[in-house]
């Protein structure tokens, strides 16, 4: 009888031990700062930029449940790089974004968090940076660089013993000029991990400062696209859900940065 005793009680343990596991993505871009350079001190010209407004400041939206039930949350900053927050929990899944600060003027913050704890759940969280989508444009003033930088750090764990748990978080960055076409400056982090396989726990984290610049020469103004985007997905899905929930709002610019992940097995 005792034996049956401390067996069942050894069982809620781990029971207990293993609900209290979830995995994680968080990712943070700090010291976000945008930088004018004047490369004609002589002309007269101040250097400016100008970010279009075209949809109602960056995107900020978090996401979390299963793929047939699920709470999202988004807002939008009101303007090009402007300060908003997200947040989500739906039973042990729960998904934070925000932005705050001004990269202009002094420095920003963004931080992005996904948390799930069961099988056939998921959590996401993402910050598109600028105006509403994955990119904004903008006008740079003759003879000016603009420098876009900030210090990332990504963090990913994945506790579940499942073939189709996956966790992910990354910062990404990319200029190109006003056709998107051609690459002129880009620059990321991300970091992976998927199910444990049976084995413990394994985080995985990267934490580098990122920088990209955009350089115009001519006597006139330029247009450019900045292409920018804070993630962080923990899901334990199969099939992954539609296109439109958030655990996917990474892949547009990561393919745009040549980066290729596995989103499904």
């Amino acid at each position: 009888m005792k034996t049956r005793v401390i067996a069942a009680a050894t069982a809620v343990a781990l029971a207990a031990a293993q609900s209290a596991l979830a995995s994680t993505a968080t990712a943070e871009l700090s010291n976000l700062q945008i930088r004018l350079i004047d490369l004609d001190t002589g002309d007269g010209i101040a250097p400016s930029i100008v970010f279009a407004n075209d949809q109602g400041g960056p995107f900020v939206a978090a996401e979390s449940g299963t793929s047939w039930q699920h709470a999202t949350d988004i807002h939008s900053g009101g303007a090009p790089f402007g300060s908003a927050s997200s947040s989500v929990a739906r039973g042990t899944d729960e998904a934070s974004a925000r932005l705050s600060g001004d990269p202009f003027a002094a420095a920003a913050d963004v931080s992005v968090s996904a948390v799930s704890g069961e099988p056939g759940h998921y959590s996401a969280s993402t910050v598109w940076l600028g105006d509403g989508g994955m990119y904004v444009t903008f006008a740079l003033s003759p003879e000016t660089r603009v420098v876009i930088s900030g210090d990332a750090d990504v963090s990913a764990m994945s506790t579940l013993d499942d073939p189709h748990a996956e966790t992910w978080a990354s910062v990404l960055f990319r200029l190109a000029d006003y056709t998107g076409i051609g690459d002129v400056s880009a620059d990321g982090v991300q970091v992976e991990q998927f199910g444990t396989g049976g084995a413990g726990p394994l985080p995985v984290s990267d934490a580098r400062h990122l920088e990209i610049s955009f350089e115009n020469d001519s006597t006139s103004s330029a247009g450019g696209i900045f292409f920018g985007s804070v993630d962080a997905s923990a899901s334990s899905l199969d099939p992954v859900p539609e296109p439109a929930s958030l655990a996917l709002f990474g892949v547009g610019v990561l393919s745009l940065l040549g980066m290729r992940r596995r989103l499904s097995r």
